[in-house]
């Protein structure tokens, strides 16, 4: 039997067992025997042939033997920055270590060595001397084998924070299911996550007009006006996975990075016209610029996660820590068709215009 025929056969076979479709492995077959030509150039077709295959059985194999791991076919609507989540801890054990390293062993900050460490949950004990790096994803998805459509919130941990997924498309990938409540998927990234294309017939057309359209009809609890959000953050400040959709007018929007790296953007909606107000500040990442692609005047749809910090006082006319605001870190920002104003037609008024 020729290496084609095995395969075929073998690959039928796991479409059976995986619910995976038979094209999707094909094109996974493809994709390893791409990579086996540039590794190993000379080598016949049956050799790649029956290398690819043995690879995409390993991976299958991989993925039945996490208990958790599910397939899902949805849109991501955005993604959240990289964070070092030990970066502070690592820090304050170094200089910790540096002062009194006998307490820097007893209270459980570093080992003997002077390596920063961290007691997990489970009790096991973790080095943190480099970088862990965790981002968050949102979207919409359902199950590969059906089912509807929910809200979805996932971590990417480790190198998986840096393999981001196309906004905006039909996509399937692999995830471990963490919580399954009535309006939201909590997932996990596996090692192993990717994303394929993927033809969902709840969408036979994806467009901004598609996504924002989703974002209206989301559930009432995942939405607030600006006049709601510091509520809203209050009510869901101890959930580390709340995101809240914002439908809202762009006052500005910063296209230079600040200090910190991040650019601001500042909305507002019909519940908060306040001339002297400062507006709900939306502070968006380097990886979403590419997708701001509207300017101010444009009405929004803001996915992300609330957050609280200092808040201006007109008085002093400066930042006054006593004065709290609750802000959206953006994971993703959505114009809708009909309001989207291009950034070179964005009107940006000037003292000297209004004398």
């Amino acid at each position: 039997m020729a290496e084609r025929e095995v395969t075929m056969k073998y690959i039928k076979e796991w479409s059976e067992k995986t619910g995976r479709s038979v094209d999707e492995l094909l094109q996974r077959l493809e994709e390893f025997k791409k990579i086996l030509r540039e590794a190993h150039p000379g080598k016949s077709e049956e050799f790649y042939e029956a290398r690819a295959r043995l690879q995409v059985y390993r991976e299958l194999k991989q993925q039945l033997r996490m208990p958790r791991a599910k397939q899902f076919d949805g849109i991501f609507l955005g993604y959240g920055i990289k964070m070092d989540v030990f970066a502070a801890r690592r820090e304050q054990a170094l200089q910790i270590w540096k002062q009194d390293p006998k307490r820097a062993i007893d209270e459980g900050w570093c080992d003997a060595e002077g390596t920063p460490i961290f007691t997990m949950p489970s009790g096991s004990v973790i080095k943190i001397d480099k970088p862990v790096y965790l981002r968050q994803s949102v979207g919409v998805c359902r199950l590969s084998s059906g089912g509807d459509l929910k809200l979805f919130v996932m971590v990417h941990r480790l190198d998986q924070a840096d393999k981001l997924p196309p906004l905006g498309k039909p996509v399937r990938f692999l995830a471990n299911l963490v919580s399954d409540t009535p309006t939201r998927y909590e997932l996990n990234t596996t090692r192993i996550t990717q994303y394929a294309d993927v033809d969902m017939p709840e969408f036979p057309k994806v467009d901004e007009s598609t996504i924002c359209d989703l974002l209206s009809k989301a559930p009432d609890e995942l939405k607030a006006t600006c006049a709601e959000l510091p509520d809203w953050h209050t009510k869901h400040a101890n959930d580390p996975r709340r995101i809240v959709i914002l439908e809202a007018d762009v006052i500005f929007i910063r296209r230079e990075p600040t200090a910190f790296g991040n650019y601001i953007m500042v909305v507002e909606d019909e519940t908060i016209m306040d001339l002297a107000g400062e507006g709900i500040t939306v502070w968006l990442h380097e990886d979403l610029m590419k997708y701001i692609d509207f300017g101010a005047g444009s009405r929004v749809y803001v996915v992300g996660r609330t957050t609280t910090g200092p808040g201006w006082n007109p008085e002093t006319r400066s930042i006054d820590p006593s004065i709290q605001r609750t802000m959206v870190n953006a994971f993703g920002v959505w114009a809708i068709p009909e309001f989207k104003v291009p950034p070179e037609e964005e009107v940006l008024g000037t003292v000297e215009d209004v004398e």
